[in-house]
């Protein structure tokens, strides 16, 4: 169902589009090398909160989530509340990566691998990363483009273009700052817009509406349950746009009272969204789950309101694609060129740039081969529970060695890869990911043991 836009629409959709395109523009005078690729590691509590949050909430937290609103009922919600608690449980290592990163001047995620465990385990973690911020960000581009041509009536290829136009100027021109500078204003009009949209779609929160959503017999399995809440728990770890906001966080306080705001807003906006979800499973019927919060956009929304329900999908979306974009970008260009070829200091920002427009038409094409958001999410969040797994053993035991951390990727990466062809794709694809990594883990300590043990003999007969 496309829904006709009216002049007023119309202009709420391009003030928004001015505003974030002039705040590229403005962020890109004057930029040193370092303010380009990590903002001067200078961001303040507000600014890195916002952008911790806003880099989150896009097509994955957002017409995903509601889709599983509308399939699984609230139970859903299990994603967020672990998310929430993710965050405050990565103060610890949060704390440990911002000091890291101080003295190593760390860029990306797997820096921290390469600094731990060498090039071997750093370049197969850089090529897990990338899959798994590509994939994030594809999502972020399908979900923006349904969005945009549900709601407008413009075809699939030309929604995905204007979305990639706009982000490719102020990514292009701003880089990492003009990033963040947008994720303010887009988290800003999220939330502002999310509130708006609830109020209104459920009739002013009345208690029927409450009565009707809760009593909708609709629920998840309880390993699925564990799947959801494990995937939040994880989220802050194999996040690498978390880990580079770390990274630009100005001080070590900074980074915990960032951590603390983000949970706090995270849960609200899940809540937030559930209630909207519920809303849609209320009213609506026998729709396809990936179109559910358009669907109840156009329909259950008074006339006047759908250039807000744009603005806050061209919000959100764009706030975590071009997050994700810019992480990809960095892996290429940091991990995976200047590494093997590095160069001279002021070439970064040019190849920088040229990596953007070769990125951006890869994932043109390749967004037309994705359907479901629902299962492409599942399979985003089974590689990045792998980085996330072998990220946390690291931590959690000191004297890990790289040959475990590399098997734990291999397997996991490997298995994980098998599972997706072999199918079905669901929600235990998480769980399959996380032990097959564990799995990688105690197969290389195994191996180990017996090769000690046959050396030993060995002496022995001697």
């Amino acid at each position: 169902m496309n829904t006709t836009l009216s002049i007023f629409d119309y202009g709420i959709i391009s003030f928004y589009f001015i505003l974030v395109i002039f705040l590229g523009i403005a962020t890109s005078k004057g930029q040193s090398h370092e303010g380009f690729l990590i903002a001067d590691r200078n961001l303040k509590t507000f600014t890195n909160s916002a952008s911790i949050i806003a880099s989150k909430i896009g097509a994955g937290a957002i017409m995903t989530f509601v889709a599983l609103v509308y399939l699984f009922g609230y139970s859903a919600i299990w994603y967020f509340v672990g998310a929430s608690a993710g965050y405050i449980f990565f103060i610890f290592f949060g704390s440990t990566l911002k000091n890291m990163a101080k003295s190593e001047k760390f860029y990306t995620l797997s820096d921290y691998f390469f600094f731990k465990f060498g090039k071997t385990v750093g370049f197969v973690s850089s090529t897990i990363v990338l899959v798994y911020s590509l994939l994030l960000f594809l999502v972020q581009l399908i979900g923006g483009a349904k969005s945009v041509s549900h709601l407008s009536g413009l075809s699939f290829s030309i929604s995905i273009l204007l979305l990639i136009g706009s982000i490719f100027i102020y990514v292009v021109l701003g880089g990492f700052r003009a990033v963040v500078k947008t994720d303010v204003v887009q988290l800003i009009s999220i939330v502002f817009i999310l509130i708006l949209l609830c109020f209104v779609m459920t009739n002013s929160f009345n208690s029927q509406f409450i009565s009707s959503a809760f009593s909708v017999d609709k629920s998840l399995p309880l390993n699925s349950n564990i799947s959801f809440f494990i995937m939040g728990i994880l989220m802050p770890f194999l996040s690498m746009d978390l880990w580079q906001r770390i990274y630009a966080a100005s001080d070590l306080k900074t980074v915990q009272r960032s951590l603390v705001i983000s949970a706090f807003i995270y849960f609200l906006i899940g809540v937030l969204l559930c209630i909207l979800g519920l809303a849609i499973s209320v009213e609506l019927h026998d729709i396809d789950p990936d179109l559910a919060l358009l669907e109840g956009f156009t329909t259950l929304l008074p006339g006047g309101l759908a250039g807000f329900g744009l603005v806050f999908f061209f919000a959100a979306i764009m706030s975590s694609a071009d997050s994700y974009l810019f992480a990809c970008i960095s892996i290429v260009v940091h991990d995976l060129v200047v590494r093997i070829k590095p160069i001279e200091n002021h070439n970064p920002v040019k190849l920088f740039r040229y990596a953007v427009t070769v990125l951006l038409l890869i994932s043109f094409i390749i967004s037309h081969w994705l359907n479901s958001m629902v299962e492409t999410t599942f399979i985003v969040l089974a590689f990045g529970s792998i980085i996330a797994v072998c990220g946390i053993t690291s931590w959690a035991f000191k004297k890990c060695r790289s040959r475990t951390v590399g098997s734990g990727m291999v397997v996991g990466f490997t298995g994980t890869l098998v599972s997706i062809v072999a199918g079905p794709v669901a929600a235990t694809l998480i769980l399959s990911s996380i032990t097959l990594t564990i799995a990688g883990f105690i197969l290389e300590n195994l191996l180990t043991i017996i090769l000690r043990i046959s050396k030993k003999k060995h002496r022995k007969g001697k």
